[in-house]
């Protein structure tokens, strides 16, 4: 992480937070700074994911729920691939971090061909251990159906929840965040999507922030810390 935190990333950090609490446009901001501090890859990454202005990060941070006390009863709606590969990122090494609207992300990319099943398994483990200390009513796990092998997924993801008490439904959808985005009040979306809590109606939940913490001693940066 030392190789992340030098004297640049810090300067990058304070002024893309200064020129969006100043309603910047975000990607050519992002561009400038970056190139300006001749961030890397996964600098670049955590910028982008991590850092919101403040009117946003407060509006996100009243959407969440607080924690594990008020889930009980929920109806949780998941967003299977966003909560999956995050456990997947963390289970090969990537830093996780959580933003200044609280959520925790990653720095790895999205494993659109899972070409390895045993972590994508792994990752299922962690992530139905997890429900099976929720509390909650139900839930519903969307997966995206354009992703390859999203049907076999799916398929590993049911015999796995049949270990549970709570009832879990598994979904093929072709469009998501469009789904999420439009749930209302009286449930809880789980996500690291911002435009799918940016949009939804719902409290929201940091479901993968909750399973790594509830199966690792994870050690996430935060980026408050550096503003």
């Amino acid at each position: 992480m030392n190789e992340i935190l030098n004297e640049s990333f810090h300067q990058a950090v304070k002024e893309y937070f200064y020129l969006m609490n100043r309603r910047y446009p975000e990607k050519p901001t992002l561009k400038l700074i970056c190139d300006h501090h001749r961030l890397t890859g996964v600098q670049r990454t955590i910028l982008f994911r991590g850092i919101t202005s403040d009117h946003r990060a407060h509006v996100r941070k009243g959407k969440l729920i607080p924690d594990r006390d008020h889930w009980e009863g929920k109806y949780f709606l998941i967003d299977g691939y966003n909560v999956l590969y995050t456990i997947m990122n963390h289970l090969t090494g990537k830093l996780l971090f959580i933003g200044n609207d609280g959520i925790m992300r990653d720095t790895g990319n999205d494993f659109n061909d899972v070409d390895s099943r045993k972590l994508f398994s792994r990752a299922v483990d962690v992530f139905v251990d997890f429900l099976g200390t929720t509390r909650i009513a139900s839930a519903k796990v969307y997966f995206d159906s354009q992703v390859p092998g999203s049907k076999e997924d799916a398929e590993e993801l049911v015999a796995a929840v049949k270990r549970l008490s709570i009832e879990v439904d598994i979904y093929l959808h072709e469009a998501v965040d469009k789904v999420l985005s439009e749930i209302k009040n009286g449930n809880a979306v789980c996500t690291s999507d911002s435009e799918i809590i940016d949009a939804t109606g719902a409290k929201v939940v940091d479901a993968a922030r909750y399973a790594l913490e509830s199966k690792y001693k994870v050690h996430p940066l935060i980026l408050l810390e550096l503003i």
